[in-house]
């Protein structure tokens, strides 16, 4: 039981990392996008 919780947790955190490093991507490129105009 503990060992499942924290691998979902694991999973649930890599997850979220992803999530934002994503959004941080689409934040960038979306300011460049106003920079060029």
């Amino acid at each position: 039981m503990n060992s499942d919780w924290r691998s979902g947790a694991l999973e649930t955190k890599g997850s979220n990392v992803f999530f934002s490093q994503f959004l941080m991507d689409l934040f960038l490129s979306d300011i460049e996008n106003l920079n060029n105009v």
